[in-house]
């Protein structure tokens, strides 16, 4: 007997085990049908074998071959013996090997066999008083349940669901998933315990009713309406994220049969997204930034309320300049997502898009020639973007487009077509501090086409450009608003003044660029607390001397612009005759005649218009606003996220052929490390980017106290230690 053993022990030695099946297969690609064949012939011959030991090896190589797609059911008696086996092991290796085959006569006869065989065995783990070994059998049961496994055990899982072990109510949970799809008449009675395991105070097994329950709720939800309040009660209090897909998925499918659900779901579903909004500061660097945004700009396309949407816009902004655009490797891309993003019609977010085109334009020099070319794109499609005021924002873009053609106006291609599109009577109907942007930059752009002209032969442009102005800021002149009144008045008087010099022929385009000469750069926010106090000037100081409280009490306030009257009198009315009222609302009408300010209606003029010909046959097309409005010759951001792409396998691809290189050198050093995954610091950025510090005033102290967060935690622990060493 003791040589048996022995021998055994020597054979296991030699025999091939489950890791030996993987190298051997992967080692015979040429003809691994060839080498798998022989490796099922060998474990044959185990399982013919007395040891228990031998036939559960041959088990788990097996299971293997299984996963590859290799039917292994002729092995079901031998995987069935090993499955009785008392040791854990053994148990486990059985655990994933489903006893079936194809649906043949013969192949039902030896199922129903194997399953009268099976059935003691599984029943017996089950009642067994250690847990690992009832997991071990439930696990089993999930991988070969049948309709008579299921109807024979359905009662004996559905006790174990109530068992006092977490790790076995879990495991007895979902396993009742498989039961019910091959014995639907236990759905009934195990409903109300799958229910109470809703309320289970371990999350595993919390998790498992509700992933259980989601499932069947997929072809049949309206069977477990009943079941909202709580799901809505364990969404608004579960941590747990997968539980949190599970029911937001379960609700999409209760909602349209109960609509109230859509209006208790708003706020914990709000909730939820900018909780999955806040997390993207933490997730985003320069490899994943573009397919971030680009999945954002995806949800905003499909976005159907403006809240949602300007919270992605918002997010979007806050994402790409954070740390000072640190994770941005091509600013062109960036450029076409702000262009992209005017296209939200009715978004209350238009200043902060423009705020990032002019903190990009004058910061990162390397953009501003594209830049430049897409804000002159937007001012020439202005139309687009000029909607309803009241409730359009996206027109606060061209307050930026017109102020980076203005200033950098020596990169535009065509500084003529820009300066015409400026000056549209269109540009009237925008807001006042728009217009006078607009009034403000269409001058810069009028040196530079001054400039351009005048080195010609033909020195009638010049003069005609001149007379452009001249023709066009009339209507600025008499706009509602005083900034735009005087920045037009100003610059009309001058271009008057420069055509009468262009009549002597005088060359004035050096002059009027000098008016503009230099570059505004950005000023820090800290700028005004930098700037030092002079010598002698006491901030803290009275400029005069406050009043004392007996001054105060004794001096009574009197009115200077108006006569007092004495209280509790009765305010005189006095009649009007016929003749007074008239003479006083002539009197109006001659004050609101003369007032520049006051809009006056012109019934003359409305009638010449509806007297026009033509008027009522004018085609009205109704545009469907569903689809998001496109600016033409506007880049998308998708081309340069290819591009990227293509760049970055190009450097990666040259940075594999320097170290083959450098390797081959070194080859008789010694091997040289991997390099590894390409990190942060191996992708470049598409151009050079010299991002364009703040301005700071004269003399400023270079470091104080403003710098560092008061509430700062570390703080206190700037102790120098070096002393109490």
């Amino acid at each position: 007997m003791a040589l048996k053993i022995v021998k055994g022990s020597i054979d296991r030695m030699f025999d091939k085990n489950l890791q030996d099946l993987v190298r051997g297969i992967r080692n015979h690609k040429e003809d691994e049908a060839k080498y798998i064949s022989t490796c099922i012939d060998e474990i044959k011959q185990e399982l013919k074998q007395d040891n228990i030991a031998v036939k559960a090896n041959a088990v788990c190589k097996l299971t293997y071959l299984q996963m590859l797609g290799y039917d292994v059911s002729w092995a079901a008696f031998n995987i069935v013996e090993v499955m009785s086996s008392s040791k854990f092991t053994y148990k486990v290796s059985c655990s994933h090997q489903p006893i079936r085959g194809e649906r043949t006569v013969d192949a039902v006869l030896i199922t129903t066999i194997i399953n009268s065989v099976s059935l003691p065995l599984v029943t017996q783990d089950l009642s067994s008083p250690n847990q690992y070994d009832t997991g071990v059998a439930l696990t089993g049961l999930s991988c070969f349940v049948t309709p008579d496994l299921a109807r024979d055990l359905a009662s004996d899982i559905m006790t174990l669901m109530s068992h006092t072990k977490p790790y076995i109510r879990k495991k007895a949970v979902l396993i009742m998933y498989k039961v019910f799809l091959k014995y639907p008449e236990s759905l009934r009675p195990a409903f109300p315990r799958l229910k109470e395991k809703l309320e289970d105070p371990d999350p595993g097994v919390q998790s498992a009713a509700v992933n259980v329950i989601c499932e069947l709720a997929r072809r049949n939800p309206k069977n477990y309406l009943s079941l909202a309040p709580l799901f809505f009660k364990l969404m608004t209090s579960s941590t747990n994220n997968w539980v949190l897909i599970k029911i937001i998925k379960l609700f999409g499918a209760l909602t349209p049969l109960e609509p109230r659900l859509g209006k208790k779901l708003i706020e914990p579903l709000t909730n939820l997204i900018h909780r999955a909004l806040d997390l993207l500061y933490g997730m985003v660097s320069k490899k994943n930034l573009m397919e971030i945004v680009k999945k954002l700009m995806l949800h905003v396309d499909k976005a159907e309320g403006t809240t949602y949407r300007d919270e992605l816009l918002t997010k979007i902004i806050d994402i790409c300049s954070q740390s000072n655009y640190q994770y941005i490797t091509n600013f062109e891309w960036y450029i076409s997502i702000l262009v992209e993003l005017t296209r939200l019609e009715g978004t209350r977010h238009g200043h902060l898009i423009a705020s990032q085109m002019l903190d990009v334009a004058i910061r990162v020099k390397a953009i501003r020639v594209f830049a430049v070319a897409q804000m002159a794109t937007l001012l020439d499609n202005g139309h687009l973007l000029t909607g309803n005021m009241q409730r359009n924002g996206i027109c606060e873009v061209l307050y930026a487009a017109a102020w980076i053609c203005g200033e950098f106006s020596e990169h535009l291609e065509d500084p003529m077509q820009t300066l015409e599109a400026m000056l549209r009577p269109k540009v009237a109907t925008l807001p006042g501090h728009i217009q006078a942007v607009y009034v403000q930059n269409a001058a810069k752009l009028f040196a530079t086409v001054l400039r351009k002209q005048e080195g010609t032969t033909d020195s009638l442009a010049a003069q005609e450009t001149s007379q452009l102005l001249i023709d066009r800021l009339p209507l600025f002149v008499q706009s509602a608003n005083l900034e735009v009144q005087e920045r037009a008045s100003c610059i009309l008087q001058l271009v008057k003044y420069i055509q009468k010099l262009q009549q002597k022929e005088v060359e004035v385009a050096e002059e009027v660029t000098a008016l503009f000469a230099g570059e505004l750069n950005p000023v820090a926010p800290k700028a005004q607390k930098k700037v030092p106090v002079p010598d002698g000037l006491d901030l803290d100081a009275w400029i005069n001397e406050p009043p004392s409280e007996s001054e105060s009490e004794d001096e009574k306030p009197k009115a200077i612009f108006t006569k007092e009257e004495p209280k509790h009198t009765r305010p005189r009315h006095t009649e009007v005759d016929e003749k007074e009222l008239a003479r006083r609302r002539e009197a109006r009408k001659q004050e609101q005649a003369n007032n520049p300010f006051y809009i006056k209606t012109s019934p003359s003029s409305q009638k010449v218009y509806q007297d026009q010909p033509g008027v009522e046959h004018i085609p009205v097309v109704q545009i469907d606003l569903s689809v998001p409005l496109k600016v033409p010759g506007m880049p998308m951001s998708d081309q340069y996220l290819k591009l990227e792409e293509e760049r970055r396998q190009k450097e990666r691809s040259e940075r594999k052929k320097k170290e083959k290189k450098k390797k081959r050198e070194k080859h008789g050093r010694g091997r040289r490390a991997d390099s590894g995954p390409e990190s942060e610091e191996d992708i470049t950025p598409a151009h050079h980017v010299d991002i364009v510090t703040e301005e700071m005033p004269e003399n400023a102290l270079p470091s104080d106290d403003d710098d560092k967060d008061p509430n700062d935690p570390h703080k206190a622990l700037d102790i120098d230690l070096d002393k109490y060493v």
